[in-house]
């Protein structure tokens, strides 16, 4: 690992510059900071160099595992989403049958109370207590079958 502060404050102590060059020399205005500056250039730039390349290739693969996981994600969600459609589509279905059956039964108790009403007034109508037990035996036990 690269010791960035170390080279930050030889950058730091260095004149800005700029710098002269005449063929291979390095000309600038002070010389002790400068001139440890330039020293350590030929390790300094390679060193950066490569923390640059590595933390290039680290955002990279990074990436990459942040990509597959939100595929891996989003996967899951079209799954649920697909489950939860499924479901709604079920409940849509059973209700619909469910109010079927609520209208058919709804149906079915006005017509056994249209029913009751036409035997009370039969019963009234009945001239003895036996006509009356005859009828009532016959209309539970025809009430019974239809069941």
């Amino acid at each position: 690992m690269i010791n960035l502060e170390t080279i930050k404050a030889r950058c730091e102590a260095a004149t800005p510059g700029p710098w002269k060059v005449q063929g291979n020399k390095v000309f600038t205005t002070r010389s002790d900071p400068d001139a440890e500056l330039a020293a350590h250039a030929r390790e300094d730039i390679p060193r950066l160099i490569a923390e640059i390349e590595q933390l290039r290739d680290s955002v990279i693969l990074a990436g990459e595992a942040i990509y597959a996981e939100r595929v891996e994600w989003q996967t899951k969600v079209n799954q649920l989403q697909d489950k939860l459609g499924k479901a709604e589509l079920a409940i849509h279905v059973h209700t619909r049958s469910l109010d079927e059956h609520t209208t058919t039964n709804w149906r079915l108790e006005a017509e056994i109370e249209r029913l009751r009403a036409s035997l009370e007034v039969v019963l009234e109508e009945a001239t003895s207590d036996l006509d009356r037990d005859i009828i009532v035996t016959e209309c539970e036990s025809a009430l019974r079958r239809n069941e």
